[in-house]
């Protein structure tokens, strides 16, 4: 009616009236109700591992998938500090830690209370480091676009050894053993555990060479104990203490 009046007031609570007057007098009020839509983001955005000083997102991470299995190395008794980090600011975090062998349980709580739960697993790995280390169980390849070879190994004990075409000791270090989560699997012609790759170049040894020229060398076990020739071919004995070349 364009002869009534209207007016709007607030009462700092989030609400609003509008009161209409008529001609006569009489008065009718509109409310309306504000509120705030709590945010319902219960992902995380990361899960991160803590061990032996040096902390990195879980293999695999993806907000969507909420189960993973973390191996721990043969006879650990201890598992990786967790941390998550959750993907709104919103959103609580609270982790539940577990041994070796247990489950790990993360809960990401939305602020309107809706909860995803994630875990880890931590697997106790079936490789046997402690073992004898032979040809199956070392693999060394080039760093993709570096002038870098990669040496990596199952087993404990094992020396890597870099000769020059002349003869020369170049290089020789004992190699890391890689960690049980970087490492693809298979069976050899003999039937035992063969290792067919390491993913990433973590764990294992960076040796620098230059392209276009010859190298030859050898992997060990014990320092003495010699595991394969991997390339070259020479009638020089090539000696290092106790490393033999042939």
């Amino acid at each position: 009616d364009p002869l009534a009046t209207a007016t709007v007031t607030a009462d700092g609570n989030g609400k609003i009236f509008i009161t209409v007057v008529a001609q006569d007098g009489t008065e009718n009020t509109y409310t309306i109700t504000q509120s705030i839509a709590k945010d319902n983001d219960c992902f995380l955005s990361a899960i991160l591992l803590e061990d032996e000083g040096s902390t990195d997102t879980i293999s695999g991470f993806d907000p969507e998938v909420t189960f993973y299995t973390y191996y721990l190395r043969a006879g650990a008794t201890t598992t990786p500090n967790v941390d998550a980090i959750a993907r709104s600011l919103n959103a609580v975090v609270d982790i539940r830690p577990a041994s070796a062998g247990d489950t790990c349980l993360i809960i990401c709580t939305a602020d309107d209370q809706t909860e995803k739960r994630y875990y880890i697993h931590f697997a106790i790995s079936t490789i046997d480091e402690s073992a004898v280390a032979t040809a199956s169980d070392v693999i060394v390849k080039r760093v993709p676009g570096a002038a870098q070879l990669f040496v990596g190994t199952l087993r404990r004990d094992v020396h890597f050894a870099l000769f020059d075409g002349a003869g020369r000791l170049l290089f020789y270090e004992q190699v890391p053993t890689a960690d049980p989560n970087d490492v693809e699997l298979g069976i050899g012609e003999d039937g035992h555990e063969r290792l067919n790759n390491i993913v990433g170049t973590e764990h294992g040894l960076i040796v620098n060479i230059e392209l276009g020229k010859v190298y030859f060398y050898t992997i060990l076990y014990g320092e003495k104990n010699f595991i394969q020739m991997l390339k070259g071919d020479t009638a020089k004995r090539l000696r290092y203490g106790k490393i033999i070349a042939l």
